[in-house]
Formats: structure tokens, C-alpha cells, sequence
């Protein structure tokens, strides 16, 4: 009898057994470097943006036992002054229903920014800003068929990041570039290590392969 049962809820599903997963997102990324911080210049003094609005691509992959998932993430927001980039373990709770499984995600992991762009270019030079993410997702896949599905995620993220303190030449540096202009009053706070929790929401769209 429970034989039949599992015959048949597979055959009403069109899915077998999934052992491998594997995933690719993509949609928007909105960003707060400083989200929960009181003051607003402890992590970049004004010379890179806090705030950023753009897209985002990511992939994961990983293992599968029955209404669990275990894998890693890695993710590249795509904003005007910089770029976020991510990459951690991710542990999944998945509800089959027929060809649908909405499911719930934890994740944690490195953050890092790069490629900044700033008015003053030795500080887009000089600054560097990494720590930690943890994140919370949830989702839906519709199974197209046992091996393919489509979906929609929305994630948000707790980022918590520090800067390292500029060394003197390299303030000075940013002094001179930021001559005459309200920004270079504000090159000494670089020289204090800077830290902030911030945050992201992104909305994705998901393809994914199981086997």
C-alpha cells in the first residue's frame, strides 16, 4: 500500500527522487551599507555611496534529502560606485506540493565590496570594505519537469562590514586630490577603522537543473 501511495504521488508530481541541485538568479538589488548606523560617515566619510539601487546575479548549488538542501551561494550586485560580491553555505527547507516547492533558505557567509568609483580617485583606490553576510530567502519553483524549474526568490540580507584604516600616505593623497572641495576636511576620518551593519533586499527570477 505505501508502495502505491509513493507511486503515485510521483506520477501525479512528474518528479523523482533529487539527489543535485544547481541554480542561476537574476533580477534587483537594493543596498544599505548603513542601514542600522547612527553616524553616517564612520564607514566611508562621503567618498563612496552607502546607499546603491541595480541588479544582481548570483548561482548556487548543493544536495538534497527529501525536504532539505545543504549547498553554497554566491552572488555580484551590479551598482553605479561599486560592486557587492558574496559567498557562503545555504541551508533550505522545501515543501513539495505536486510541481510546485515553495521553500525557505538561511545563509551566511563572506561580503566584500570592489570595483569602487568615487569623484576622488585615490580614495576609490584606498578603500577597501569586507566582513559578513546573513541572509533569509524565500521562494517558489514550478517543476517544468523532473530535471528543470523555473522561480522567483526574495532574499534579504544582514551585512555587517569593516574598513581598515588609510595609512597617512594615502591620506595625504586624497587631501590633494580633494583639494578646495568640502571632502577634504572629512580625509582624516579614513585614518580610524570604520565599521557599519547594513542590509539588501533583492528579488530574483530562478532557473534551476535537479537530479
Amino acid at each position: 500500500t505505501e508502495r502505491r501511495l509513493d507511486d503515485a504521488k510521483k506520477e501525479d508530481s512528474g518528479r523523482g527522487l533529487e539527489l543535485i541541485w544547481l541554480n542561476v538568479e537574476g533580477g534587483y538589488e537594493n543596498v544599505g551599507l548603513q542601514t542600522f548606523n547612527i553616524d553616517e560617515e564612520e564607514l566611508t566619510a562621503g567618498f563612496i555611496s552607502s546607499s546603491a539601487n541595480g541588479g544582481v546575479l548570483g548561482a548556487g548549488a548543493g544536495v538534497r534529502l527529501l525536504y532539505f538542501t545543504l549547498g553554497a551561494r554566491g552572488r555580484v550586485g551590479f551598482f553605479d560606485d561599486w560592486q557587492l560580491f558574496t559567498l557562503g553555505g545555504e541551508v533550505g527547507l522545501h515543501l513539495p506540493l505536486g510541481r510546485l516547492d515553495p521553500h525557505v533558505d538561511l545563509g551566511f557567509g563572506y561580503a566584500g565590496l570592489g570595483s569602487f568609483k568615487s569623484a576622488v580617485r585615490g580614495a576609490a583606490d584606498a578603500i577597501a570594505i569586507r566582513g559578513v553576510y546573513g541572509r533569509i530567502s524565500g521562494g517558489l519553483d514550478l517543476y517544468l519537469s523532473p530535471v528543470f524549474s523555473i522561480g522567483a526568490n526574495a532574499s534579504w540580507e544582514l551585512l555587517a562590514l569593516t574598513r581598515p584604516g588609510l595609512s597617512t600616505a594615502q591620506i595625504d593623497r586624497i587631501k590633494g586630490e580633494a583639494a578646495a572641495t568640502p571632502q577634504q576636511a572629512k580625509a582624516d576620518l579614513l585614518a580610524a577603522e570604520g565599521s557599519s551593519v547594513g542590509s539588501a533586499l533583492a528579488l530574483t527570477a530562478v532557473a534551476g537543473l535537479h537530479f
